[in-house]
């Protein structure tokens, strides 16, 4: 994923729980960042002063049952400006909604240590849910809407 200007690219490593800024032009490396666990899709807002990684098998800080976060990272400094953990399961899909300053979270939760499902549903494996964040406040705004099984992207209209 670029940045602003497009002179840097973004890359979420899982094996090594890092995002790594490259050099667009001449494809050497920035800078690391060290995320949390497996971090996976990133999101930006519109103006690209932020960037949001989701790290699908982070330990929830807040509560261990839990697992994943989202990195808020600034992109000119490369600094991890704060952390959210939100009963997150398998975080995956992200989406900034600028009008609202909102942040969608699609989790995953097909692992079955996850929170049980409260509905069947009718394609096989758990039920997945969405979760709504406050960009202003990093608190959450909707907590685990529940949707069909293994919600894997998020998108806003």
């Amino acid at each position: 994923s670029f940045d602003k200007d497009e002179s840097h690219y973004f890359v979420t490593c899982q094996a090594s729980n890092e995002v790594r800024v490259m050099d667009r032009k001449m494809d050497t490396l920035v800078a690391v960042i060290p995320v949390g666990k497996y971090p996976l899709e990133m999101a930006w807002n519109k103006d690209k002063s932020m960037i949001y990684v989701g790290c699908q098998e982070d330990v929830d800080q807040v509560n261990n049952f839990y697992r994943g976060s989202v990195y808020c990272i600034n992109p000119t400094t490369y600094a991890v400006e704060h952390v959210i953990y939100a009963n997150l399961f398998q975080p995956h899909g992200l989406i900034v909604d600028e009008e609202h300053n909102l942040l969608y979270i699609a989790s995953r939760n097909a692992d079955p240590s996850g929170p049980a499902p409260h509905h069947v549903s009718g394609c096989s494996g758990r039920n997945g849910y969405y979760t709504v964040i406050d960009l202003k406040t990093y608190k959450t705004v909707v907590e685990a809407f529940e949707l069909s099984s293994d919600p894997y992207s998020v998108m806003y209209k």
